[in-house]
Protein backbone atom coordinates (compact mmCIF):
# COMPACT_ATOMS: atom_id res chain seq x y z
CA UNK A 1 0.00 0.00 0.00
CA UNK A 2 1.48 3.61 -0.67
CA UNK A 3 1.74 6.48 1.28
CA UNK A 4 -0.19 9.52 1.20
CA UNK A 5 1.67 12.43 0.42
CA UNK A 6 -0.63 14.55 1.75
CA UNK A 7 -0.08 12.62 5.29
CA UNK A 8 3.76 13.12 4.81
CA UNK A 9 2.91 16.94 6.98
CA UNK A 10 2.08 14.91 10.40
CA UNK A 11 5.64 14.59 10.59
CA UNK A 12 6.14 17.79 12.85
CA UNK A 13 8.89 17.79 15.98
CA UNK A 14 11.29 20.60 17.11
CA UNK A 15 14.49 20.35 15.56
CA UNK A 16 17.23 19.79 17.49
CA UNK A 17 19.61 21.89 19.20
CA UNK A 18 22.93 20.75 19.40
CA UNK A 19 24.63 23.86 19.91
CA UNK A 20 22.71 24.68 23.17
CA UNK A 21 22.99 20.74 24.25
CA UNK A 22 26.96 21.14 24.15
CA UNK A 23 26.60 24.45 26.10
CA UNK A 24 24.67 23.04 28.79
CA UNK A 25 26.76 20.25 29.15
CA UNK A 26 29.93 22.68 29.04
CA UNK A 27 28.40 24.29 31.93
CA UNK A 28 27.88 21.69 33.99
CA UNK A 29 31.06 20.09 33.35
CA UNK A 30 32.95 23.52 34.25
CA UNK A 31 30.88 24.02 37.09
CA UNK A 32 31.43 21.13 38.78
CA UNK A 33 34.66 21.50 37.80
CA UNK A 34 35.05 24.27 39.64
CA UNK A 35 33.50 22.96 42.81
CA UNK A 36 35.76 20.17 43.23
CA UNK A 37 38.81 22.77 42.57
CA UNK A 38 37.03 25.32 45.25
CA UNK A 39 36.35 22.35 48.35
CA UNK A 40 40.24 21.25 47.65
CA UNK A 41 41.21 24.71 47.98
CA UNK A 42 39.21 24.98 51.29
CA UNK A 43 40.26 21.82 52.43
CA UNK A 44 44.08 22.57 51.87
CA UNK A 45 43.35 25.65 53.72
CA UNK A 46 41.73 24.05 57.01
CA UNK A 47 45.35 22.16 57.43
CA UNK A 48 47.53 25.18 57.16
CA UNK A 49 47.95 25.28 61.09
CA UNK A 50 48.96 21.44 60.81
CA UNK A 51 50.37 21.31 57.76
CA UNK A 52 52.19 24.80 57.11
CA UNK A 53 52.49 26.52 53.69
CA UNK A 54 49.86 29.38 52.08
CA UNK A 55 47.63 29.16 49.25
CA UNK A 56 48.88 31.89 46.43
CA UNK A 57 45.98 33.06 44.82
CA UNK A 58 47.12 33.72 41.52
CA UNK A 59 48.79 30.19 40.82
CA UNK A 60 45.24 28.58 42.11
CA UNK A 61 42.86 30.88 39.52
CA UNK A 62 45.45 29.46 36.73
CA UNK A 63 45.88 26.42 37.90
CA UNK A 64 42.02 25.90 37.72
CA UNK A 65 42.05 27.97 34.26
CA UNK A 66 44.66 24.98 32.94
CA UNK A 67 42.52 22.25 34.16
CA UNK A 68 39.67 23.73 32.66
CA UNK A 69 40.61 23.87 29.06
CA UNK A 70 42.49 20.46 29.08
CA UNK A 71 39.42 18.98 30.78
CA UNK A 72 36.97 20.26 28.19
CA UNK A 73 39.29 19.33 25.28
CA UNK A 74 39.88 15.52 26.31
CA UNK A 75 36.31 15.05 27.21
CA UNK A 76 36.04 16.56 23.50
CA UNK A 77 38.40 13.85 22.26
CA UNK A 78 36.55 11.64 23.90
CA UNK A 79 33.07 11.96 21.76
CA UNK A 80 31.54 13.19 25.13
CA UNK A 81 30.26 16.20 23.71
CA UNK A 82 27.35 16.16 23.25
CA UNK A 83 27.74 12.07 23.59
CA UNK A 84 24.75 10.97 21.95
CA UNK A 85 24.30 7.23 21.98
CA UNK A 86 26.61 6.59 24.86
CA UNK A 87 24.93 4.15 27.69
CA UNK A 88 25.85 5.53 31.23
CA UNK A 89 28.96 3.06 31.89
CA UNK A 90 30.76 4.36 28.96
CA UNK A 91 30.29 7.28 29.57
CA UNK A 92 31.53 7.35 32.97
CA UNK A 93 35.00 6.09 31.67
CA UNK A 94 35.04 8.06 29.58
CA UNK A 95 34.95 11.09 31.72
CA UNK A 96 36.88 9.62 34.05
CA UNK A 97 40.09 8.83 31.70
CA UNK A 98 39.14 11.92 29.96
CA UNK A 99 39.76 14.23 33.60
CA UNK A 100 42.96 11.61 34.49
CA UNK A 101 44.19 12.33 31.30
CA UNK A 102 43.89 16.38 31.92
CA UNK A 103 44.89 16.31 35.39
CA UNK A 104 47.99 14.01 34.48
CA UNK A 105 49.16 16.63 31.19
CA UNK A 106 48.53 19.60 33.62
CA UNK A 107 51.15 17.99 36.25
CA UNK A 108 53.89 17.79 33.42
CA UNK A 109 53.21 21.14 32.23
CA UNK A 110 53.75 22.79 36.01
CA UNK A 111 56.77 20.55 36.34
CA UNK A 112 58.61 21.33 32.96
CA UNK A 113 57.75 25.51 33.04
CA UNK A 114 57.46 26.23 36.66
CA UNK A 115 58.73 25.15 40.34
CA UNK A 116 56.34 22.37 41.41
CA UNK A 117 56.85 23.49 45.11
CA UNK A 118 54.69 26.56 44.66
CA UNK A 119 51.78 24.31 43.70
CA UNK A 120 50.12 22.45 46.82
CA UNK A 121 49.70 18.79 46.12
CA UNK A 122 47.09 18.25 47.88
CA UNK A 123 44.76 20.52 46.02
CA UNK A 124 46.03 18.86 43.16
CA UNK A 125 44.92 15.25 44.33
CA UNK A 126 41.79 16.25 45.75
CA UNK A 127 40.43 18.35 42.95
CA UNK A 128 41.11 14.95 40.70
CA UNK A 129 39.56 12.70 43.23
CA UNK A 130 36.50 15.02 43.32
CA UNK A 131 36.25 15.68 39.70
CA UNK A 132 36.23 11.99 38.89
CA UNK A 133 33.18 12.21 41.09
CA UNK A 134 31.73 15.48 40.99
CA UNK A 135 31.56 15.55 36.92
CA UNK A 136 29.70 12.51 36.03
CA UNK A 137 27.63 13.05 38.87
CA UNK A 138 26.73 16.78 36.98
CA UNK A 139 26.13 14.40 33.51
CA UNK A 140 24.02 12.34 34.54
CA UNK A 141 21.83 14.73 36.66
CA UNK A 142 21.76 17.43 33.18
CA UNK A 143 20.52 14.36 31.40
CA UNK A 144 17.60 12.84 33.69
CA UNK A 145 16.46 17.00 33.94
CA UNK A 146 17.12 18.32 30.39
CA UNK A 147 16.08 15.06 28.12
CA UNK A 148 12.83 16.01 29.19
CA UNK A 149 12.67 19.24 27.28
CA UNK A 150 11.48 19.51 23.77
CA UNK A 151 14.49 20.38 22.47
CA UNK A 152 17.07 17.92 23.77
CA UNK A 153 18.03 14.54 21.79
CA UNK A 154 18.30 14.17 17.86
CA UNK A 155 15.40 13.47 16.10
CA UNK A 156 15.40 9.51 14.49
CA UNK A 157 13.39 7.16 12.89
CA UNK A 158 12.34 3.93 13.10
CA UNK A 159 12.77 1.12 10.35
CA UNK A 160 11.22 -2.40 11.09
CA UNK A 161 8.31 -4.80 11.64
CA UNK A 162 5.13 -2.71 13.54
CA UNK A 163 5.27 -4.60 16.43
CA UNK A 164 9.02 -4.40 16.84
CA UNK A 165 8.77 -0.27 16.52
CA UNK A 166 6.70 -0.19 18.93
CA UNK A 167 8.93 -2.22 21.05
CA UNK A 168 12.21 -0.05 20.11
CA UNK A 169 10.11 3.32 20.38
CA UNK A 170 8.95 2.06 24.54
CA UNK A 171 12.64 1.28 24.75
CA UNK A 172 14.35 4.54 23.45
CA UNK A 173 11.75 6.73 24.88
CA UNK A 174 12.88 4.70 28.73
CA UNK A 175 16.43 5.27 28.20
CA UNK A 176 16.35 9.00 27.19
CA UNK A 177 20.68 9.61 28.56
CA UNK A 178 20.59 8.29 25.13
CA UNK A 179 19.60 11.70 23.27
CA UNK A 180 17.49 9.86 20.94
CA UNK A 181 13.74 11.33 20.29
CA UNK A 182 11.91 8.88 17.60
CA UNK A 183 9.27 11.37 15.79
CA UNK A 184 8.57 8.65 12.59
CA UNK A 185 8.18 5.15 12.15
CA UNK A 186 8.37 3.17 8.85
CA UNK A 187 7.14 -0.36 8.76
CA UNK A 188 8.53 -2.82 6.13
CA UNK A 189 6.55 -3.49 3.10
CA UNK A 190 4.14 -5.82 3.24
CA UNK A 191 1.07 -6.81 2.48
CA UNK A 192 -0.89 -6.02 5.98
CA UNK A 193 -2.71 -3.14 6.58
CA UNK A 194 -0.96 -0.32 7.88
CA UNK A 195 -0.25 -0.13 11.35
CA UNK A 196 -1.62 2.99 12.73
CA UNK A 197 -0.16 4.26 16.67
CA UNK A 198 -0.86 7.25 18.77
CA UNK A 199 3.03 7.12 19.54
CA UNK A 200 4.48 8.85 16.29
CA UNK A 201 3.27 8.94 12.24
CA UNK A 202 3.72 5.70 10.53
CA UNK A 203 4.51 5.34 7.22
CA UNK A 204 5.55 2.38 4.55
CA UNK A 205 9.34 2.07 3.75
CA UNK A 206 10.04 2.85 0.75
CA UNK A 207 12.14 5.51 -1.47
CA UNK A 208 10.39 8.38 -1.07
CA UNK A 209 9.67 8.54 2.12
CA UNK A 210 13.51 8.48 2.97
CA UNK A 211 14.00 11.09 0.64
CA UNK A 212 11.77 13.35 2.75
CA UNK A 213 12.72 12.07 6.27
CA UNK A 214 16.13 12.81 4.80
CA UNK A 215 15.11 16.55 3.32
CA UNK A 216 13.75 16.84 7.68
CA UNK A 217 17.38 16.63 8.66
CA UNK A 218 16.77 13.63 9.93
CA UNK A 219 20.43 12.26 10.16
CA UNK A 220 20.06 8.74 12.32
CA UNK A 221 17.95 5.69 12.05
CA UNK A 222 17.67 2.63 14.04
CA UNK A 223 16.34 -0.53 12.24
CA UNK A 224 15.13 -3.74 14.42
CA UNK A 225 15.75 -5.81 11.25
CA UNK A 226 19.10 -7.51 11.14
CA UNK A 227 21.64 -5.87 8.08
CA UNK A 228 21.89 -9.06 6.22
CA UNK A 229 18.14 -10.40 6.21
CA UNK A 230 17.14 -6.36 5.06
CA UNK A 231 20.05 -6.28 2.55
CA UNK A 232 18.82 -9.91 1.11
CA UNK A 233 15.10 -8.75 1.37
CA UNK A 234 14.86 -4.85 0.32
CA UNK A 235 18.20 -4.38 -1.49
CA UNK A 236 17.34 -1.11 -3.04
CA UNK A 237 16.35 0.49 0.20
CA UNK A 238 19.00 -0.72 2.02
CA UNK A 239 21.20 0.91 -0.56
CA UNK A 240 19.06 3.92 -0.27
CA UNK A 241 19.56 4.11 3.83
CA UNK A 242 23.28 3.29 3.47
CA UNK A 243 23.60 6.38 0.91
CA UNK A 244 21.35 8.78 2.67
CA UNK A 245 22.00 8.58 6.19
CA UNK A 246 25.16 9.48 8.35
CA UNK A 247 24.07 7.41 11.37
CA UNK A 248 22.17 3.63 10.94
CA UNK A 249 22.18 1.59 14.19
CA UNK A 250 21.00 -2.12 13.24
CA UNK A 251 19.11 -3.59 16.98
CA UNK A 252 20.69 -6.87 17.18
CA UNK A 253 19.15 -9.97 18.73
CA UNK A 254 19.77 -10.48 23.11
CA UNK A 255 23.08 -11.87 23.17
CA UNK A 256 24.28 -15.02 25.50
CA UNK A 257 27.56 -13.19 26.09
CA UNK A 258 29.16 -9.88 26.29
CA UNK A 259 28.97 -7.13 23.77
CA UNK A 260 29.01 -4.42 25.83
CA UNK A 261 33.17 -4.07 25.30
CA UNK A 262 33.44 -5.53 22.11
CA UNK A 263 34.45 -4.36 18.90
CA UNK A 264 34.52 -3.90 15.19
CA UNK A 265 37.11 -6.52 13.65
CA UNK A 266 37.83 -6.38 9.78
CA UNK A 267 38.88 -9.94 8.61
CA UNK A 268 40.51 -9.01 4.88
CA UNK A 269 37.56 -6.65 4.33
CA UNK A 270 35.00 -9.03 6.11
CA UNK A 271 33.15 -7.14 8.81
CA UNK A 272 33.32 -8.69 12.03
CA UNK A 273 32.26 -7.85 16.17
CA UNK A 274 34.62 -9.49 18.31
CA UNK A 275 32.50 -10.20 21.90
CA UNK A 276 34.04 -10.25 25.09
CA UNK A 277 32.94 -11.95 28.46
CA UNK A 278 34.96 -10.46 31.04
CA UNK A 279 34.13 -12.73 33.74
CA UNK A 280 35.69 -15.81 31.95
CA UNK A 281 39.13 -14.23 32.22
CA UNK A 282 40.60 -15.56 35.99
CA UNK A 283 42.82 -11.51 35.87
CA UNK A 284 39.85 -9.63 35.63
CA UNK A 285 37.73 -12.12 38.00
CA UNK A 286 40.54 -11.38 41.12
CA UNK A 287 40.45 -7.74 39.94
CA UNK A 288 36.46 -7.92 40.87
CA UNK A 289 37.71 -9.81 44.06
CA UNK A 290 39.68 -6.97 45.07
CA UNK A 291 37.21 -4.03 44.06
CA UNK A 292 34.88 -5.96 46.88
CA UNK A 293 37.52 -6.22 48.99
CA UNK A 294 38.20 -2.36 48.47
CA UNK A 295 34.49 -1.39 48.93
CA UNK A 296 34.13 -3.38 51.81
CA UNK A 297 36.94 -1.43 53.50
CA UNK A 298 35.50 1.52 52.83
CA UNK A 299 31.87 1.09 54.02
CA UNK A 300 32.43 -1.06 57.08
CA UNK A 301 33.25 0.95 59.74
CA UNK A 302 29.88 3.13 58.31
CA UNK A 303 27.89 0.05 58.02
CA UNK A 304 28.44 -1.16 61.14
CA UNK A 305 27.52 2.31 63.35
CA UNK A 306 24.74 2.27 61.40
CA UNK A 307 23.73 -1.50 61.59
CA UNK A 308 23.70 -0.87 65.32
CA UNK A 309 21.68 2.45 65.66
CA UNK A 310 19.05 0.38 63.49
CA UNK A 311 18.88 -2.56 65.25
CA UNK A 312 17.68 -0.31 68.53
CA UNK A 313 14.96 1.22 66.23
CA UNK A 314 13.73 -2.65 65.00
CA UNK A 315 13.78 -3.68 68.54
CA UNK A 316 11.56 -0.79 69.45
CA UNK A 317 8.71 -0.62 66.95
CA UNK A 318 7.86 -4.42 67.00
CA UNK A 319 7.86 -7.34 68.81
CA UNK A 320 10.60 -10.28 67.16
CA UNK A 321 13.84 -10.51 66.59
CA UNK A 322 16.14 -8.03 65.03
CA UNK A 323 17.51 -10.03 62.12
CA UNK A 324 15.75 -12.44 59.61
CA UNK A 325 17.85 -14.89 57.96
CA UNK A 326 16.81 -16.92 54.92
CA UNK A 327 18.47 -19.59 52.80
CA UNK A 328 19.42 -18.18 49.31
CA UNK A 329 21.65 -20.08 46.70
CA UNK A 330 25.36 -18.79 46.35
CA UNK A 331 28.19 -19.70 44.61
CA UNK A 332 28.68 -22.74 42.53
CA UNK A 333 24.47 -23.33 44.14
CA UNK A 334 25.78 -23.78 47.24
CA UNK A 335 23.04 -22.34 50.08
CA UNK A 336 23.54 -20.09 52.73
CA UNK A 337 21.87 -18.01 55.34
CA UNK A 338 21.14 -14.06 53.98
CA UNK A 339 21.06 -12.03 56.88
CA UNK A 340 18.84 -8.65 56.59
CA UNK A 341 16.76 -6.58 59.10
CA UNK A 342 13.64 -8.23 59.87
CA UNK A 343 11.06 -5.77 58.17
CA UNK A 344 7.83 -8.33 58.56
CA UNK A 345 5.56 -9.45 61.66
CA UNK A 346 6.95 -12.80 63.10
CA UNK A 347 4.05 -15.25 61.12
CA UNK A 348 4.87 -13.53 57.86
CA UNK A 349 4.60 -16.69 56.11
CA UNK A 350 2.01 -17.85 56.94
CA UNK A 351 -0.14 -14.67 56.62
CA UNK A 352 1.23 -14.61 52.48
CA UNK A 353 -0.43 -18.48 52.55
CA UNK A 354 -3.58 -17.14 53.50
CA UNK A 355 -3.64 -13.80 51.63
CA UNK A 356 -3.32 -15.79 48.45
CA UNK A 357 -5.34 -18.30 48.73
CA UNK A 358 -8.08 -15.72 49.46
CA UNK A 359 -6.86 -13.39 46.42
CA UNK A 360 -6.48 -15.12 43.10
CA UNK A 361 -5.59 -11.88 41.52
CA UNK A 362 -2.56 -11.46 44.42
CA UNK A 363 -1.82 -14.46 43.66
CA UNK A 364 -0.77 -13.72 40.18
CA UNK A 365 0.90 -10.72 41.01
CA UNK A 366 2.94 -12.52 43.38
CA UNK A 367 3.61 -15.01 40.63
CA UNK A 368 5.04 -12.81 38.37
CA UNK A 369 6.86 -10.24 40.74
CA UNK A 370 7.04 -12.40 43.74
CA UNK A 371 6.43 -9.54 45.91
CA UNK A 372 3.47 -7.99 46.94
CA UNK A 373 2.61 -4.10 46.39
CA UNK A 374 1.35 -2.52 49.73
CA UNK A 375 2.12 -5.76 51.66
CA UNK A 376 0.16 -6.50 54.85
CA UNK A 377 2.65 -7.95 56.43
CA UNK A 378 5.52 -5.19 56.59
CA UNK A 379 5.94 -3.30 59.95
CA UNK A 380 6.28 0.26 60.25
CA UNK A 381 10.03 0.58 60.45
CA UNK A 382 9.95 -2.18 58.05
CA UNK A 383 8.13 0.35 55.21
CA UNK A 384 11.46 2.61 55.16
CA UNK A 385 14.11 0.37 55.85
CA UNK A 386 12.95 -1.50 52.61
CA UNK A 387 12.22 2.38 50.78
CA UNK A 388 15.45 3.37 51.41
CA UNK A 389 17.18 -0.59 50.85
CA UNK A 390 18.55 -0.46 54.47
CA UNK A 391 17.17 -3.66 55.38
CA UNK A 392 20.20 -5.27 53.47
CA UNK A 393 22.43 -3.71 55.15
CA UNK A 394 23.10 -6.16 57.48
CA UNK A 395 24.51 -8.46 54.49
CA UNK A 396 27.86 -6.82 55.01
CA UNK A 397 27.99 -10.30 57.87
CA UNK A 398 27.78 -12.32 55.07
CA UNK A 399 30.36 -10.45 52.50
CA UNK A 400 32.87 -11.14 55.29
CA UNK A 401 32.18 -14.06 55.79
CA UNK A 402 33.04 -14.98 51.90
CA UNK A 403 29.01 -15.62 50.76
CA UNK A 404 28.79 -12.61 49.04
CA UNK A 405 30.14 -9.70 47.09
CA UNK A 406 29.18 -6.53 47.09
CA UNK A 407 28.27 -5.90 43.85
CA UNK A 408 26.48 -9.20 42.30
CA UNK A 409 23.39 -10.64 40.57
CA UNK A 410 20.42 -10.98 43.49
CA UNK A 411 20.81 -13.47 45.91
CA UNK A 412 17.98 -16.08 44.61
CA UNK A 413 15.78 -18.24 46.68
CA UNK A 414 15.87 -21.88 47.02
CA UNK A 415 12.26 -22.16 45.69
CA UNK A 416 13.40 -19.80 43.03
CA UNK A 417 16.01 -22.59 41.33
CA UNK A 418 13.77 -23.98 39.13
CA UNK A 419 12.14 -20.90 37.84
CA UNK A 420 15.67 -19.82 36.53
CA UNK A 421 16.24 -22.84 34.33
CA UNK A 422 18.76 -22.88 31.80
CA UNK A 423 20.87 -19.73 33.18
CA UNK A 424 21.30 -20.94 36.42
CA UNK A 425 24.61 -22.11 35.87
CA UNK A 426 25.63 -18.43 34.57
CA UNK A 427 24.22 -16.89 37.55
CA UNK A 428 25.78 -18.92 39.97
CA UNK A 429 29.07 -18.78 38.63
CA UNK A 430 29.97 -15.59 40.82
CA UNK A 431 29.30 -14.60 44.34
CA UNK A 432 25.19 -12.34 44.59
CA UNK A 433 25.71 -9.14 45.72
CA UNK A 434 24.38 -6.30 47.81
CA UNK A 435 23.89 -4.46 45.57
CA UNK A 436 23.58 -4.99 41.77
CA UNK A 437 22.79 -4.28 38.39
CA UNK A 438 19.18 -5.11 38.84
CA UNK A 439 18.61 -3.55 41.81
CA UNK A 440 19.82 0.04 40.40
CA UNK A 441 17.90 -0.52 37.18
CA UNK A 442 15.13 -2.18 37.66
CA UNK A 443 14.44 -2.94 41.52
CA UNK A 444 10.44 -3.80 42.64
CA UNK A 445 9.18 -2.31 39.54
CA UNK A 446 10.28 -5.90 37.39
CA UNK A 447 9.06 -8.95 37.30
CA UNK A 448 11.17 -11.53 38.03
CA UNK A 449 12.11 -12.88 34.71
CA UNK A 450 12.81 -9.31 34.19
CA UNK A 451 15.43 -9.75 36.81
CA UNK A 452 17.13 -12.34 35.79
CA UNK A 453 17.37 -10.79 32.33
CA UNK A 454 18.90 -7.79 34.16
CA UNK A 455 21.41 -10.34 35.92
CA UNK A 456 22.55 -11.79 32.92
CA UNK A 457 23.04 -8.64 31.16
CA UNK A 458 25.05 -7.59 34.11
CA UNK A 459 27.29 -11.04 34.38
CA UNK A 460 28.00 -11.02 30.56
CA UNK A 461 28.99 -7.66 30.63
CA UNK A 462 30.46 -6.90 33.45
CA UNK A 463 33.74 -4.46 33.92
CA UNK A 464 35.23 -2.54 36.79
CA UNK A 465 33.68 0.21 35.40
CA UNK A 466 29.88 -1.28 35.67
CA UNK A 467 30.53 -1.93 39.03
CA UNK A 468 32.02 1.82 39.72
CA UNK A 469 28.59 2.56 38.30
CA UNK A 470 26.38 0.48 40.36
CA UNK A 471 28.68 1.62 43.76
CA UNK A 472 27.94 5.14 43.11
CA UNK A 473 23.74 4.74 41.34
CA UNK A 474 23.14 2.25 44.72
CA UNK A 475 22.98 5.58 46.59
CA UNK A 476 20.44 7.52 44.06
CA UNK A 477 18.47 4.12 44.59
CA UNK A 478 18.18 4.28 48.30
CA UNK A 479 17.51 8.02 48.68
CA UNK A 480 14.81 8.37 45.65
CA UNK A 481 13.40 4.47 46.57
CA UNK A 482 13.16 4.32 42.31
CA UNK A 483 15.26 1.48 40.21
CA UNK A 484 15.63 3.90 37.19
Amino acid sequence: MRNNPKSYKKILFPPENLPLEILVLILSDLFFLSVAFGLSVWFRTLLIPWLGGEIISNLSKSLLGMLMIANLVLIAIKGNYPGRGIIAVIELRNLVEAISTAFFLVSGVIFLTVSISNYSRLIFLFSWLLSCLFVPFGRFAVRKIFSLQKWWGEPVALIGADQEIIHLYKDVKKCRRLGFRPVVGLYLPTEKTPFTTTYLPFYQLDIKILEIIKSLKIKTVLVTTPPKDFRKSYPDLFTAIENNFIRSIFIMDSLSFGFLWGKSVDIEGRPAFQLQHNLLNPITRAMKTLADILFTAVLLIPSLILIFILSVIVWLDSPGTIFFTQQRIGLDKKPFNIIKFRTMVPNADQMLVEILNSDPNLKKIYEKYHKLENDPRITRVGKWLRRLSLDELPQIFNILRGEMSFIGPRAYMVTELSKIGSNSDLLFRIRPGLTGWWQVMGRNETSFNDRIRLDIYYLNNWSLWMDAYVFFKTFWVMVSGKGR
